[in-house]
């Protein structure tokens, strides 16, 4: 569910050029993401460490 959501994200965004209008999504998005990484367990692999560690995978 999470990767999808980041897929349609990352269309929504792609297909906007007005910044107030990418704002929203995204910010909607990094909650999501903070969320699930403070019920993920201490020591798991989480979007964010994962993308930390892989920074080419946001290009």
């Amino acid at each position: 569910m999470l990767l999808s959501r980041l897929a349609h994200v990352s269309q929504e965004v792609a297909a906007t050029s007005a910044r107030s209008r990418k704002t929203a999504p995204l910010a909607e998005l990094f909650r999501v993401v903070r969320y699930r990484e403070d019920k993920t367990p201490a020591g798991a692999d989480t979007v964010g460490t994962l993308l930390a560690a892989h920074p080419e995978v946001t290009r």
